[in-house]
């Protein structure tokens, strides 16, 4: 009897200790678990390729041939959705040379460059989350064999080199 109880103590305290809640842009709460048994699996082979295959370079960031590598934080939901991409971390040496020409020059012309910058990389924000709202459903993450949702995250590099890779080739028509 003692070790029943201590067990179902255990798997309360796994569970519920475990539960994290936070709020998202519109209000409601969201409950997810930082620690999992099992975790979610992606289906697809690796979650990064599958990611950066569909990534589209954008057209904001070629004028300055924009690099950057952005974090994408997101919840998998016990169904195995993903929901709720948001950037966590952005590295760019892109933004740090926007701010310097903000501050050295009072020229419009520099002015308008540094906001172009900005631009391109909001422009490179956007396609990360919009690749990440665009995955399948994942094997979600279990604790004591219970479906439960849970965060994970995907790191997504940007170049110029995607320009060749995943610029979609123009179609000819013949005659």
């Amino acid at each position: 009897l003692n070790v029943a109880a201590y067990d179902n103590d255990a798997l309360y305290n796994k569970i519920f200790d475990n539960k994290q809640r936070t709020r998202n842009e519109d209000g409601e709460f969201l409950t997810y678990y930082d620690k999992v048994d099992v975790q979610p699996f992606f289906p697809y082979g690796d979650e990064k390729k599958w990611a950066i295959k569909r990534c589209r370079y954008p057209y904001a960031a070629e004028k300055y041939r924009l690099e950057a590598t952005v974090t994408v934080d997101f919840l998998i939901t016990e169904q195995g959705i993903v929901t709720h991409p948001k950037i966590s971390k952005i590295i760019t040496q892109d933004i740090s040379y926007a701010d310097y020409l903000e501050q050295i020059t009072s020229s419009t012309n520099m002015k308008k460059r540094a906001a172009e910058i900005r631009k391109g990389i909001k422009a490179i924000e956007t396609e990360a989350i919009k690749v990440i709202r665009k995955m399948p459903k994942w094997n979600p993450a279990k604790i004591d064999n219970r479906n439960v949702a849970t965060t994970n995250n995907i790191s997504i590099t940007f170049s110029p080199k995607l320009l060749t890779k995943n610029t979609p080739t123009p179609i000819s028509f013949t005659k």
